[in-house]
């Protein structure tokens, strides 16, 4: 990140010098920064330095100034990361053991983490009623050109509808007609042809778009002219609507008008597959809550190792960059558990699917209570010594030069600009000292 013209990138110095400074350095202009700068104390060293046109190399400061930026928002990003996966460790939610048959979702407020565990199991799904047509051959012709009319009854109340068949219509076109026709009324029911593209055949499907043993998934169809929906074998039902069976922790069965049930705490399961053993339903690691932290993690980790490296001329900047390597080298094997590796640069890379199986199969648990708790104490407590003292890092002798031209070979206020609005105080750190580094 470097200095972009938004304020909010530099208002962390608190300093108005550097605020203007700022945005004159990312225009380059010399008469810029003459007419931005506010401050009695820097103006008058800048005056006499920016008229004798000496202002000739902002490249030199513009990139020192922007390392230092960098240090500052890079080390303070990685160090909140660090601190949400800490905090990740302890967030909570509901996990499902299975959750392609049983899903799960915790209300945000809840208390998941207070449930104690749960097995449940389906014997039978909630559904609506299920009105599922003959099969035909879709490229065949055998229905009569002409106009149709049926009409659709729901709880109380009809809807009638036609279809047109062409001369050249095939079933598969009738039927798609029909379904049309139906899911144009955005009633309770829905259509659809469906196709079985091995074979070629095709089947219409009527079903209520409610779940349970209720008069809103129920309803029947019939024809008004023609004989098209009886034609189609849509009039019966296949499968008439019912409730959901389960049972819980092995009692007795319990019936349900719909296949969500809510467990207490703010957990609510989505029973989805009848199974034949139970499914597990207990409180565990938040896992898109620690995979957000992990993600945020890696961004400040590379942001602060790409800065480092650039800064290759600075002793400090060099042991930062090494310190950041053995860092990830000592908990390596913990994150390519998780699927996070290390690229040619140094940089974190982060592998989604092989996260979000971590998250699914219990390794991101592992982790976070493990490796995953080292790795965040650790760059913690770098992040926070980069962000004391960016300025010892970012090679602060060539800092030193370029603030002292950038200011007009005014020392006494580069000085000042340095160890005030950097926080540099580094050991021995005096005046004398910094004008020893501009020899």
């Amino acid at each position: 990140m470097s200095v972009n013209g938004n304020y909010s990138l530099i208002s962390m110095y608190n300093s108005a010098q550097f605020l203007h400074a700022g945005n004159a350095l990312k225009n380059g202009s010399a008469a810029r920064l003459l007419s931005d700068l506010k401050t009695p104390a820097l103006n008058s060293g800048v005056s006499s330095y920016l008229v004798q046109n000496r202002y000739s190399d902002p490249q030199t400061t513009r990139s020192s100034l922007n390392n230092l930026i960098d240090l500052k928002n890079g080390s303070a990003k990685l160090r909140a990361a660090a601190g949400d996966l800490s905090k990740a460790r302890s967030a909570r939610t509901a996990v499902s053991s299975n959750p392609q048959a049983v899903s799960v979702s915790a209300r945000s407020g809840g208390a998941a983490a207070l449930m104690k565990p749960t097995a449940i199991q389906a014997s039978r799904l909630a559904s609506g009623q299920v009105n599922r047509g003959a099969e035909f051959s879709g490229a065949e012709k055998s229905f009569t050109p002409g106009t149709y009319r049926f009409e659709v009854e729901q709880n109380g109340e009809t809807t009638g509808m036609s279809v047109e068949v062409a001369a050249g219509d095939t079933n598969r076109d009738v039927l798609e007609k029909m379904a049309a026709a139906v899911n144009s009324q955005n009633s309770g029911i829905s259509a659809v042809a469906r196709s079985d593209a091995a074979s070629g055949a095709v089947t219409l499907e009527l079903s209520a778009r409610s779940e349970g043993a209720n008069e809103q998934s129920r309803f029947a169809i019939r024809d008004t002219e023609g004989g098209l929906a009886a034609a189609a074998g849509v009039t019966a039902a296949s499968q008439e609507a019912q409730d959901a069976v389960y049972s819980l922790n092995g009692g007795p069965d319990r019936v349900s008008a719909s296949n969500d049930i809510d467990l207490g705490f703010g957990v609510t399961a989505r029973l989805r597959q009848t199974t034949s053993e139970p499914v597990r339903i207990a409180g565990g690691p938040d896992g898109e809550t620690a995979k957000q932290a992990l993600k945020d993690l890696a961004e400040g980790f590379n942001t602060l190792s790409a800065t480092a490296n650039e800064n290759n001329g600075s002793i400090a900047a060099t042991q930062l960059a090494m310190r950041l390597n053995t860092v990830f080298a000592v908990s390596s094997s913990a994150l390519a558990s998780v699927g996070i590796t290390a690229d040619e640069n140094g940089q974190m890379k982060i592998d989604s699917a092989a996260l979000d199986r971590a998250a699914a199969n219990g390794k991101l648990s592992d982790f976070l209570a493990g490796g995953g708790k080292n790795l965040a104490s650790r760059l913690s407590n770098t992040a926070a010594s980069v962000n004391r003292n960016p300025a010892a890092f970012a090679g602060f002798n060539r800092v030193a030069d370029s603030l002292y031209d950038y200011l007009g070979g005014n020392a006494d206020n580069a000085f000042t600009f340095a160890s005030q609005d950097f926080g540099y105080t580094g050991g021995g750190f005096n005046k004398g000292y910094f004008l020893n580094m501009l020899v």
